[in-house]
This record gives structure tokens, sequence and C-alpha cells, in this order.
């Protein structure tokens, strides 16, 4: 057996040649003898004939579409059909950035007359102990109450100027900012050694810090504080203070657990180059049932609305803006449950929710899609969101064209390769030979699966792929018209089954060649043939639709019959 070669040529937009693919599987010759017996006359005429069965191939849908590698094909999970698919990312993104914070307070402590007073009456040596509670507040971006905040990294330092002519030991405990499972404390001694101000500065790390704030409007930091005079004997001034200043720098948050203010919006542009259908010719291909699949992805706790300013294909020289509910009723894509977990929210656009439906849109031959519009955060005003540095929204999107439709006036070549004149010479042997050969009938036979008929023109090749002879033209009357495979009509245009064949086609036709077009065959070293077909859904001048499915096979055979013609004398 050998394999034959295939050379294609396509004459029209690459994507359509998912409706036929030729691969042919040379098979080897069946040969009839027929020999004299000793009893036989030797006078009159005798006419034997033999078959050589030449060349055969089977290609299914799935063996079609697969040459086509530039593009991605899929089993429609609704009907079950072939379907073309195009996939692009509209964001891939956080929905948010978490603010870095970079926060400062400044208190005084002043001395009344009475402890001014009570410290200058202490006697040297003795220690006088004092304590208060202060809040540090300020309001965070986007979030109207905070919960809790995780901080990646971070410095925290306390910065003391005194002119209180006393040994001071400060210690400032951040009650609700915690390290290492324990509340942050920075310490601070201050020795009096006979000038002032006493000034000293306490920094501590808050990486990998937990803030937890209980709902408060924004972050709420609360400090105890615990100072310890201890008496030189100097007198103490009314009026004395202690100035302090805290800082919190540098502050990278990684988590915040909340509620995420509904007004927040973040704008976003995409544009989405869709080059098959600016190759599209609408008059030739139909496509009953284009949709566009959007999945959202969002590993944030945040739900996430969704603005459009504009969903649109467009041209060179055109816009066409795409309405209707499936566009202004786009659901509110779900937050994730908690850390580490995504929630998908998955939004079909398709004909029924459309205007223009999406067949007519893509009838106009748009080169790209555009849309643009903003993502609302928290558009319900839920109150227990969070979000993290790790937390991503994803929008996936895939337009999604199924092959159901119609189709015509696609024209498509293919060459079935394979050493002709000589399989020919091969299959007769003595005591035959191409003087006896009456006339050659070359037999095609097509058992088509697919729901296409196809008209066909055959010529033979020489060994430089060169046409040598054309057998005939689609246009003659006896042309090879293959018939689609038969389709059950009786099923409803709504059923996922409506247009599917239900049983293949056979077509057989018969090219016979006299001893002379036998004898320029033979001589012509014909090392092919060249098969043009034109293509035609079932019905497709009365928009009926079909369905291509992958296993939907299409089956040639090519073989010869040789007929002659033996005188006999004695």
């Amino acid at each position: 057996m050998r394999q034959s070669n295939i050379h294609s040529s396509v004459q029209f937009p690459y994507w359509t040649f998912m409706v036929i693919l030729m691969t042919v599987i040379l098979s080897g010759c069946l040969e009839q003898r027929f020999e004299l017996a000793e009893e036989m006359p030797v006078s009159g005429e005798a006419n034997p004939a033999f078959a050589l069965a030449l060349a055969s191939g089977s290609w299914t849908v799935q063996d079609a579409l697969d040459q086509l590698e530039s593009l991605d094909w899929e089993s429609d999970p609704v009907s079950g059909s072939a379907m073309f698919v195009q996939p692009f990312e509209l964001l891939a993104a956080a929905p948010f950035e978490l603010p870095l914070i970079n926060e400062s307070l400044s208190e005084v402590f002043q001395l009344d007359a009475t402890m001014a007073q009570a410290l200058s009456n202490l006697p040297e040596g003795e220690q006088f102990d004092i304590g208060f509670e202060t809040t540090w507040e300020w309001e965070l971006p986007s979030m109207d109450s905070v919960d809790s905040l995780w901080v990646e990294q971070g410095m925290l330092s306390v910065f003391v100027s005194s002119d209180i002519p006393m040994d001071q030991t400060i210690q400032v405990m951040c009650t609700n900012l915690y390290a290492e499972g324990s509340p942050i404390v920075l310490e601070l001694d201050l020795d009096y050694t006979g000038q002032l101000p006493l000034q000293q500065t306490a920094i501590v790390s808050t990486t990998d810090a937990r803030g937890l704030f209980g709902n408060s409007a924004g972050v709420e930091v609360l400090f105890d504080w615990d100072i310890v005079f201890e008496s030189s004997g100097a007198f103490v001034e009314k009026d004395a203070n202690i100035s302090i200043e805290v800082n919190w720098e540098e502050v990278m948050v990684s988590g915040a657990f909340g509620k995420f203010g509904s007004q927040t919006t973040v704008d976003f542009d995409v544009a989405q180059p869709l080059p098959l259908l600016a190759e599209w010719n609408p008059d030739q291909l139909h496509f009953a049932d284009p949709r566009i699949r959007l999945s959202a992805l969002n590993s944030s706790g945040i739900p996430i609305g969704i603005q459009w300013e504009q969903f649109a294909f467009i041209s060179d020289e055109e816009t066409w803006d795409i309405g209707g509910p499936d566009i202004e009723s786009f659901p509110t894509i779900s937050a994730a449950t908690s850390v580490g977990a995504w929630e998908e929210t998955v939004h079909v656009i398709d004909n029924s929710g459309t205007t223009p439906t999406l067949t007519e849109a893509m009838g106009l031959e748009p080169d790209s899609a555009i849309i643009s519009g903003q993502l609302v955060l928290n558009p319900a005003n839920e109150n227990s969101n969070f979000l993290t540095n790790e937390s991503t929204l994803q929008i996936q999107a895939a337009l999604e064209v199924p092959l159901v439709g119609w189709g015509r006036g696609l024209t498509w070549k293919d060459t079935i390769a394979g050493a002709i004149s000589q399989d020919l010479n091969a299959g007769i042997n003595p005591p035959l030979d191409w003087q006896d050969v009456a006339s050659v009938t070359l037999r095609f036979i097509a058992n088509n699966g697919w729901p296409i008929g196809l008209d066909m023109q055959a010529r033979f090749l020489d060994s430089n792929d060169a046409v040598v002879d054309s057998l005939y033209s689609v246009s003659d009357p006896g042309a090879f018209h293959i018939a689609a495979g038969q389709i059950d009509e009786s099923t409803p245009s709504n059923d996922s089954s409506y247009g599917r064949v239900v049983q293949s086609t056979q077509t057989i036709m018969d090219l016979i060649l006299t001893r002379e077009q036998a004898l320029e065959l033979l001589s012509m070293d014909c090392q092919g043939v060249e098969i043009a077909l034109t293509l035609a859904t079932q019905g497709a001048q009365d928009d009926a639709q079909v369905r291509f499915f992958f296993a939907d096979e299409f089956d040639l055979k090519l073989s010869a019959r040789v007929e002659c013609a033996i005188t006999l004398e004695p």
C-alpha cells in the first residue's frame, strides 16, 4: 500500500476550509484473469473485463478542521456540533489597588499647675506613674468601614521630645495592631543630665502585622501610654510638656477587610481584533447562532458590577454599536467567599438579546470589537468585603460560532495523487495487453455524511502537477454532483439536532474513456487527479440551516473498469 501526497489549493478564505479535506490512501489493485481452455474454440470474439481499485479516502469533519491549525475548534456544549472559538482576554488585574499608607500623628501632653507642683514636690529618686489612652484615626480610600488590615511591610516610629527635668520611661502599646500575635510595643528611655529638651526615637517593623479595627469608619489605631517619671529634685515648670510624633511609613497593605464603597469605579477600555469576521463573505456563509461568552473569575471578596459605555463592532470606516438586554442587563460579578477561593460568573451574549443581532453585526464584516466602561465595586453596598494583594479579576471572552447555518458558492480544490497510468499498466498482464482494451471506465463513488452538496470537476495531472486533460466541468450535463447527506427535516428548528445528517448519501459517477482516450491516459504518465468542488448546503437558497458534527464522515473511492475486446483466430 502506498500513501498518497495531497496538494491543496483554496479559492475562498482559509477558515472556510472547514467544509472539506481530502487525504487519499492508495490501495492495491484487484485483478481478474481470463484464460483459454484447450476445449474452447479459437475463433470469434471474447470480451473479458476486470476492475482496478486506484484510490480511496475518508474524512470526518474533525479531520478537516484539524488541518486549520490557526483556528480553535470545540464541541458546542449545547448541541454537540462543531464550533469555532476565538478566545480573547478583556481584563486580568486586581479589581482595585490596595493603598500605600504614610500617616503621621502629633500629640502634646502639657502639665497643668497641679501636676507640675506634684512632680516638683516629689523627693529625688521617687517615681510617679501616669497612664492614658489615645486614638489615631484616618480614612482609607474606597472603604466605608475597615474591619481589619493585613500589612506586608512598613515601619512604625515614635519620636518624643520632653522639657520635664526628670528621667522618663515611656511605653507605647498599640492595642489593636499585632505582630506575631501580640500587640506592638515601643519603649523609650529619656535620661535627664541637666540639659533640656530630652529627645529619643523608637522604631519597630510592622512587617506581617495585623490591624483589628472593628468596622470603624476608617483605620483607628488605639494607643495605651504608660509614662514613669523619676524625680531629679529639680523644679518642674508650669506648662512643661511632652511632644510626641508617631509615623507609620511605607506601609504596604496586603489585605483589607470591611466594606468597600459602592461609589468606587475603575475604567476599562479593550479593543479586540476579529480577523475571521473581516474575511467572512455573508453572501456565501450564514451562521445562525453566534455568541460571545464572557467568563469572569473573581478571587476578591468584592462583588463587581459593569457599566458599559460602548460595546461595538468596528471596521476602518464604520462603527456598529450593539445594544439589547444581554448588554444592558449584565449580571453582577460574584465575590469570592473566602481568601484563596474563586467565584465564576458566566454571561452569554447571543442573537436573542442583542440589537442588532450578532449574526447581523457579523454580516457587516467588522474587523474588531471595542468594549469600554467602568467596573463598579460593591454595587449592592454589601457590608462584608475583602481584597488582598493576590486578588484578581479575570474577564475572559470567546467568540463562539457553532457550525450551524448555510453556505453556498464556495469552491475548493484538492489533488488525489497516485500513479494512475502505472497502476493501469500493471493491471494488464499477458495474454492481454493494451491493444486488447476497448474502453476504460473511471468510477467515483462518494458516500457523503456531511450536510453539504458538492459539484465536482476532475482533471488529470502529470508528474509536474500540470493539467493535461479535463474530464468535464461542473456545468456539463453529466457532471459529478455529489448529494448532501440526508437530514431529518421532521425535527423542529429549535431542536439541538435540527439540520443534522442522519444517513449518508451514496453518489456514483462513471467516466467512460474510449480506447483512444485510455491510450492517451496511459501515455501521459498520469500521476494524479485534481478535484475541483463547488459547495452548497442543502436548502441554502431558502435559508435552511444545517449542522456539522465532528463525527460526520465523507468517503470517496476511485476505481477503474477495463473492458477488453479480443478477436480469436485459429
